[in-house]
């Protein structure tokens, strides 16, 4: 994954991937990427999978019904595109999360790091 985002000239990432309880199995971070991509990496991916979605759709949930994401009761969650749901058979089995760019880039390049995931 750090292949394709270090070739591209954008700013550097970091990587996070959960089980489908949120529970963090893998992190990286590119060199010279922002400190805060260490919490929202995880955060995002922790979110996708306890959500079961997507968290460009939980964003698009959350506006929809003018709620906070802290009206759900955990202060992990993180309604940023960049964090997508990890499914197998139909089943939600992790999240991946991404961090660094901007929220369409980070959820691009979440979209990568799934489609390499199940290959």
């Amino acid at each position: 994954m750090f292949d394709v985002a270090g070739k591209d000239g954008k700013p550097p990432i970091a990587l996070a991937v959960v089980d489908r309880h949120g529970d963090l199995i893998c992190f990286a971070r590119m060199d010279g990427a922002p400190v805060r991509t260490s919490l929202l990496a995880p955060n995002k991916a922790y979110t996708a999978a306890r959500m079961e979605r997507d968290t460009a759709d939980t964003l698009k949930m959350i506006q929809d019904r003018r709620i906070d994401i802290a009206f759900f009761g955990d202060a992990r969650y993180c309604g940023l595109p960049g964090g997508l749901v990890v499914k197998a058979g139909g089943q939600t089995v992790g999240g991946i999360g991404v961090s660094g760019r901007s929220s369409e880039e980070d959820h691009e390049l979440g979209q990568i790091a799934l489609r390499i995931c199940q290959t």
